[in-house]
């Protein structure tokens, strides 16, 4: 994966489509009771989405290891 740049262009170019979509979406959310419910879902998909993408990584590192 390292000599992939390929790969890591491609993530780079994920990450920031997902953090312009959200953004967009989260944009002046408020001070309400509402509000916290909706940063915490936020910041749930966030790292939910940061794990399932450092899982597809998992197979190479398990073939470097071999």
């Amino acid at each position: 994966m390292f000599r992939d740049l390929g790969y890591y262009w491609l993530r780079l170019g994920i990450y920031v489509a997902l953090a312009i979509s959200l953004g967009t979406v989260y944009y002046d959310l408020g001070t309400s009771y509402g509000s916290i419910k909706d940063r915490g879902s936020l910041l749930s998909f966030v790292s939910g989405f940061l794990t399932f993408m450092s899982i597809g990584g998992f197979p190479s590192f398990v073939e470097d290891m071999k």
